[in-house]
């Protein structure tokens, strides 16, 4: 289909068309399954619309090329734009129903700086300034975001359509860790660097800790990995914190990307001067090294290897042990632990009573822990339950996990073996090849992933 140089209106149709608009401001109208179409406009003075509805603001979607844009009706469609030689301007833009490829607006000949300016592309303007988000871990997403559904406290609420920095409202309460992380609406660039603000909560003298950098929270700055659209970085207790009463005050960042600065929303955070009786600990973040040895508390910790290779010990308490990517080494120590292995070569050892037993028992000796190209172990003489020795060994193919009384133990992606130990024991072997020990006790081992009905039944039937 052609039009001339006045203002055209094209249907799409049933089909797979080609549209040429040529001069003067020209429509483009789509419904229902119209497949997958081509629009060629000379100027970009026209408009879109799909189902009744013109595509106007996108926002970026965790990247400089991509972006979603959210109709009156809730549809969400996402707009992604390719280098294409050709192309007359070497780039072109796909827009599609979220989830739906089988129905695409491809822009032949986009124009991207016109579409990044005031009057935009065929109506379309581009968001392309920096936003900052940051949100406490551990607690739920309050206020207008929720209404916009941006509910999954997992993701980068900038990748939700409905998602607006305004409407990102939260507060938290701790007294010796508090862990944060930071969301970026298009991946950083080389160089970029946040810098924390406290407020009031200043006098608490906190300490500020990213990766294996710690220094005085209020006004600290730590460099960003090129590429990050997320960071996590964490408060705590320092040795020279003399917290009386508790401290309230407000959380934001400042982040520099390139020739952008952007500033965050503000978290609300009471400092308390009772204590909490946990902490969150996370792996290294930082551009240079995320090799790890994160050590827990006395307490019920939950503790994040993130990516690479590392080594978690939980120490006392009732612990969550998430080893994330990479070939990680989980040693639950005292308390009822739940240990996750997560993708990679891991060696997960319950050390203590755990999960569903509440009888606490001897516990074999460890081994010692190596790190090669995966973290493997070996006997050699008795190691402490809680503690940690390091020799140089190649690295083993496989996962080898085990367990002592009561463990709850996920194998994860791999080729895992796996020796749950003494006691009653629920064991996932995950995706694989797996071998599976369930050694004493009344077991209930699941060699593909459970369902949560059928692990509900498993506690259930074991309490």
């Amino acid at each position: 289909m052609f039009g001339g140089a006045r203002d055209d209106t094209f249907d799409g149709g049933l089909g797979d068309d080609v549209m040429r608009g040529g001069a003067g401001n020209d429509s483009y109208r789509f419904s229902g399954a119209w497949g997958k179409d081509v629009i060629g406009d000379s100027d970009g003075l026209g408009s879109i619309w799909i189902d009744g509805q013109q595509v106007v603001d996108v926002k970026l979607a965790g990247s400089s090329t991509a972006w979603t844009a959210k109709l009156s009706d809730g549809q969400v469609l996402s707009l992604v734009a390719v280098q294409d030689k050709t192309s007359s301007t070497g780039m072109k833009l796909v827009i599609a129903r979220d989830g739906v490829a089988a129905n695409t607006i491809t822009l032949d000949g986009f124009d991207f700086l016109k579409a990044q300016s005031a009057q935009g592309y065929l109506g379309i303007k581009l968001a392309t300034n920096l936003a900052v988000a940051i949100q406490a871990n551990g607690v739920d997403r309050t206020g207008p975001a929720v209404a916009a559904g941006v509910t999954d406290v997992a993701a980068n609420p900038f990748q939700s359509a409905g998602f607006s920095l305004e409407a990102l409202e939260g507060s938290s309460t701790a007294g010796s860790t508090k862990s944060f992380t930071i969301y970026f609406n298009q991946a950083l660039q080389s160089g970029s660097s946040f810098v924390l603000q406290l407020g009031d909560l200043g006098a608490a003298q906190l300490t500020a800790v990213y990766g294996n950098l710690s220094m005085p929270a209020n006004g600290a700055t730590f460099q960003l990995p090129a590429g990050a659209t997320q960071a996590t970085f964490a408060l705590r207790k320092s040795d020279a914190s003399n917290i009386e009463t508790d401290i309230a005050g407000l959380v934001s960042v400042v982040v520099t990307s390139g020739a952008n600065v952007a500033n965050s929303n503000s978290w609300a955070l009471t400092w308390s001067s009772h204590g909490d009786p946990g902490a969150t600990i996370f792996g290294d973040e930082s551009p240079t090294t995320n090799k790890d040895l994160l050590s827990g508390t006395p307490n019920a910790d939950r503790i994040l290897g993130l990516t690479e290779d590392d080594a978690l010990l939980g120490l006392g308490g009732a612990d969550k042990l998430e080893g994330d990517a990479g070939g990680d080494v989980l040693m639950g120590g005292l308390g009822a632990d739940t240990l996750k292995g997560g993708p990679g070569d891991d060696l997960i050892y319950g050390s203590s009573n755990g999960g569903f037993s509440g009888t606490s028992v001897t516990v074999d000796p460890s081994d010692v822990i190596a790190q090669g190209q995966n973290w493997v172990y070996y006997r050699n003489g008795i190691v402490d339950q809680d503690g940690f020795a390091a020799a140089s060994l190649a690295g083993l193919s496989r996962d080898l996990q085990t367990g002592d009384a009561g463990n709850a133990i996920e194998g994860g992606d791999g080729d895992d073996l796996i020796y749950a130990g003494s006691g009653d024991d629920l064991v996932e072997g995950g995706n694989g090849s797996d071998d599976i020990d369930g050694m004493g006790g009344s077991d209930v081992l699941w060699a593909m992933p459970e369902t949560t009905a059928s692990r509900a039944m498993a506690a259930t039937s074991m309490a």
